[in-house]
């Protein structure tokens, strides 16, 4: 991460003494907001981001939805938004790959921690393992973070837990719910199959454990729990996280996935650094 826009009110400020940037100063201020996002326009990438959420933490924002990151940033760098709300991937991707963006930390980081579901039952004939065992297998060999490359061109942490033994399931069936509603991490082909990143992972978990891979759909994450308590399902991919109300008798895997959430900004160093090469 290049840095974070702490000072970013000192660095505007700080503008107003170098000779020639005064105009530049206003240009910058006309396509971001120091700490302050109250009444600014916003942009989020469609069925991502929680309108209300934002509200918790920006007064009156004026909020635009973005089909994905890449339109996002566009409009971000026309001046159409102030800034871009991205999960957490994607936005040290666009900070550590692009000059002239940088995060702003302090404003909006909605951190979450995505886990999977699974009933006691299963938890007795080692299920639970099974899944925190194979994300611990990829997080450990590199795995999984190829897939972060290739569905959010980030990387994830290197740190892992290795969970204790666990008994194979050879030959059995795991059967994986998944949310289809979250169009982010599966897609559902025009021929009936499914791809995306809940798809790569859940072939990883059974894989690893001679397992028939049975994938089932669904469009809530309430009848997601329901099919976890009726065995519907033996692990139920979805973004649970420790804010919802989870049932007795239904269990989460250790932490799959970081969603926290950062906004994306233009840099003002960079702009002012180019203005003063220009001079």
């Amino acid at each position: 991460m290049k840095r974070k826009a702490t000072l970013l009110i000192a660095i505007l400020l700080l503008a107003a003494f170098i000779p020639g940037c005064e105009q530049k100063q206003r240009e910058i201020k006309s396509y971001l907001v120091t700490d302050n996002f109250d009444n600014q326009s916003i942009g989020i990438i469609k069925n991502n981001t929680s309108p209300e959420r934002i509200k918790d933490d920006i007064v009156n924002p004026k909020i635009k939805s973005y089909k994905d990151a890449k339109q996002g940033i566009d409009a971000l760098r026309k001046g159409r938004i102030e800034g871009m709300i991205l999960d957490a991937y994607e936005a040290d991707y666009y900070d550590e790959t692009e000059e002239d963006l940088t995060l702003l930390l302090e404003k909006f980081d909605e951190k979450q921690l995505l886990a999977a579901i699974y009933n006691k039952p299963d938890m007795e004939q080692n299920y639970v393992l099974i899944f925190d065992a194979a994300v611990s297998r990829m997080k450990g060999d590199g795995t999984y973070n190829k897939l972060m490359t290739k569905y959010f061109k980030g990387t994830a942490e290197e740190d892992y837990t290795v969970v204790p033994e666990y008994k194979r399931v050879e030959g059995r069936e795991l059967t994986i719910g998944i949310d289809i509603t979250k169009t982010k991490y599966v897609t559902k082909n025009s021929d009936g199959t499914y791809s995306g990143f809940y798809i790569d992972l859940a072939s990883e978990v059974a894989r690893d454990h001679g397992a028939e891979l049975v994938i089932k759909e669904y469009d809530d994450k309430s009848k997601m729990i329901d099919a976890v308590l009726n065995n519907e399902i033996t692990i139920a991919l979805s973004d649970f996280t420790e804010a919802d109300q989870i049932p007795e008798g239904v269990y989460y895997s250790a932490p799959y996935f970081d969603a926290s959430q950062y906004i994306v900004i233009l840099d003002p160093m960079y702009y002012m650094q180019q203005q003063q090469q220009s001079e």
